[in-house]
């Protein structure tokens, strides 16, 4: 039975609704402040003590953030505690890297020397530059020259190069090729110098040192002046922590190709694997599949072996010192939008952010028009493997500000629809209000919202959020997170990342953002979770996390793992719809070694239009009818109930719409836009207003 109260629909405990992200309070008018959030119908705050402020001691710091979360308990408003003087999380303000440059963010980068036929013995020393630290291996190799237009990497005869920490002295014969690879800072042209907090160097989220001196900073000085501070704090929010070797203006070409690099790295790829990668350097930087058959291996493996370090070193770091002070470990990361940014920031982003408390994201896209749905949706996979109560989203109008704040009260509502049918279930916002209106002490904060569309869209999400406290969705579409396609196609760039890496996020983009809109949902699945739907196949029929697997959709890709291909086999023969689009990868990897092979002709693959007509073609208890608007909806479940959300993704438009089921007649409809509870008989018409969603329970 459904246990939703009316009373607590109309008006939510503050636990349900929005928290502002306050990072610094004005000491004359805190007090006044937080009677605006309360007055505005905020749920309280993100916050942190005021670290730079100049003069100050770490005594008189924590005492005056004491004394501030004392003050917001006392007027019932909870926190979060933000964990950074600024962004990205991990630099503290530059303190971690004070006396420690060795913690600071590393790349490496190949250099080669080549002699072609007919240039005869060439002799020399490469010297490193002033940019880089040291030089960490070199090589020779024979040059196969299959004739004269095209030449490439013999691998297999490689010949270590004596060298130094600064130089490598070498002789190559006619047909050799010398690779030097050395290390440097990831600082110039990446995201610590294209951020609006500062131009602070940045650590290194794979060493775990750097990870330790940052919670030494940052994180054991409210536990030692405020001991219950993080029981009492509802989570703590970590900011876009990342790797730097990547550059981020497509304007920019710098000198240095980067892979990400930590001291050890090539050991724990050995102790991972059980092979040396030295042999295979050069594949990680070039190179075809049709000379180097291990190319895509090697890669995924080497950029999946990154996201474990970062899993381990960072989010498992920090969430395991939470979890013995009594906290919850979430926040957000960059690039949750694209696979080709998982790889970039994270080499594996879902391995990153399982090791969180609560996952979350951020949403820079706030007008529906431009919204990524894979902000949220990638990351709901987490929410759905570990079981969370949904996750964080950080709403930041980002990218065309003057466009949301010109609707903002639709705009608003229409992410938090959206948003929430993708996982989302508790929101911190940059979104701005107008708090002069308020009371004429606070002319600092007089842009923005105005306070009654604050209220409305506070109102709002704190109803989506009671609603939907501890709900997960129900359905039985999947769609292959092919994280390893992008991972195969990762090549450092002396720019930013374009080509063929970011051919699977256009694609993968299509599919998942044509099955929303024509009123569909799904859950990502990786290759652990249809290993996990394969062993669940003894006991009848394959489920993931509790939910019945009818239908896989494989996005356009080139490489996936063998596994997958394995277990999508055994799928489809127990009667599972496996789906591919476009076209059947050509390589499947090994995850474990450099081998791969083709995939057999078991497999067909179909355009997305017709994946759509396959998903029209299922039977559902339940639908909705409707004309001239995008009807976008999902399913919810507790023990024979049934709740729905139906959401009119139309700007302008109001939807005429006729809900029908097959055993039932009557519903209940809660709508959040006013809190009202009323009866509806299915077959009627109900008129659904742009950019709003409506609860149909059962």
């Amino acid at each position: 039975m459904w246990n939703f109260e009316e009373k607590e629909f109309m008006n939510p405990q503050n636990k349900y609704r929005m928290k502002l992200m306050q990072h610094h309070w004005e000491k004359d008018t805190k007090k006044v402040m937080m009677d605006a959030l309360t007055h505005c119908g905020y749920g309280g705050v993100v916050t942190n003590p005021f670290w730079n402020c100049e003069g100050k001691s770490e005594e008189g710091l924590m005492s005056e953030f004491s004394d501030t979360l004392n003050l917001l308990e006392k007027k019932d408003l909870g926190f979060w505690i933000y964990d950074e003087a600024g962004y990205p999380s991990g630099h503290a303000g530059g303190e971690t890297l004070k006396d420690h440059p060795e913690y600071e963010a590393k790349g490496f980068y190949m250099i080669k020397r080549v002699s072609y036929p007919s240039n005869g013995t060439k002799k020399g020393v490469f010297h490193i530059d002033e940019e880089t630290d040291k030089i960490i291996w070199a090589a020779k190799y024979p040059l196969i020259i299959d004739n004269l237009h095209d030449n490439y990497i013999d691998h297999k005869n490689m010949v270590p190069v004596d060298f130094t920490r600064e130089e490598c002295e070498y002789t190559l014969n006619e047909g050799e090729i010398l690779t030097v690879f050395c290390v440097k800072s990831a600082y110039e042209g990446s995201h610590c110098t294209h951020n609006v907090s500062s131009f602070l160097r940045y650590i290194n989220v794979m060493d775990e040192r750097a990870v330790k001196r940052f919670i030494e900073l940052k994180y054991e000085p409210l536990a030692k002046h405020i001991p219950d501070v993080y029981k009492r704090a509802e989570a703590v929010f970590t900011d876009e922590p990342s790797l730097q070797h990547t550059y981020r203006r497509y304007y920019e070409s710098w000198s240095y190709a980067l892979c990400p690099w930590v001291d050890g790295l090539f050991d724990e790829f050995y102790k991972e694997y059980g092979y040396s990668i030295y042999t295979y350097l050069p594949m990680l930087f070039e190179g075809r599949s049709e000379y180097y058959p291990e190319i895509y291996a090697l890669r995924v493996q080497f950029y999946h072996l990154v996201g474990k370090l970062i899993a381990k070193s960072y989010t498992g770091q920090i969430n395991e010192w939470l979890k013995n002070h009594g906290g919850l470990f979430s926040g957000h990361y960059i690039g949750e939008e694209n696979l080709s940014q998982h790889v970039e920031f994270y080499g594996d982003f879902i391995e990153v952010i399982k090791n969180t408390g609560y996952p979350g994201v951020d949403n820079l896209w706030c007008v529906p028009e431009i919204y990524h749905y894979n902000t949220a949706k990638f990351a709901q996979m987490v929410v759905r493997k570990n079981n969370t109560n949904g996750m964080m989203v950080e709403m930041c109008p980002f990218q065309q500000r003057e466009r949301f704040y010109k609707d903002a009260r639709d705009n608003f509502c229409a992410m938090t629809d959206i948003m929430y049918m993708s996982g989302v279930r508790k929101v911190n916002s940059y979104v701005t209000t107008d708090f002069s209106l308020y009371d004429s002490c606070l002319k600092k904060y007089n842009s923005g919202m105005n306070i009654e569309d604050t209220k409305y869209v506070n109102n709002y999400i704190a109803r989506m959020s009671y609603m939907l406290d501890g709900m997960k969705n129900n359905c039985d579409t999947f769609v292959y997170y092919n994280i390893e396609n992008s991972q195969a196609k990762m090549v450092p760039s002396h720019t930013p990342l374009t080509g063929n890496i970011c051919e699977a996020d256009e694609a993968n983009t299509a599919t998942i953002s044509r099955i929303l809109e024509e009123g569909f949902d799904f859950y990502y699945l990786d290759r652990d979770d249809l290993l996990t739907a394969k062993e669940s196949l003894i006991f009848g029929e394959a489920t993931i996390s509790d939910c019945k697997v009818k239908t896989v959709i494989v996005p356009k890709c080139d490489v996936i793992y063998k596994e997958s291909v394995d277990a999508l086999s055994e799928l489809k023969k127990s009667g599972v719809n496996v789906i591919f689009i476009d076209k059947i990868p050509s390589v499947a990897v090994d995850g474990k070694s450099v081998s791969y092979e083709k995939i057999t002709e078991e497999f067909t693959y179909m355009s997305l239009d017709d994946a759509i007509l396959c998903l029209k073609e299922q039977p559902s208890d339940f639908t909705v009818c409707s004309k001239d608007v995008v009807i976008m909806q999902t399913k919810y479940t507790k023990d024979d109930c049934e709740m729905y959300f139906i959401h009119n993704n139309t700007r302008g438009t109001d939807g005429v719409v006729i809900f029908n089921h097959n055993t039932k007649k009557d519903a209940k409809i809660y709508n959040p836009s006013d809190g009202s509870v009323k009866d509806i008989k299915m077959g009627d018409k109900y008129t659904l207003p742009s950019y709003r969603g409506v609860f149909i329970v059962f």
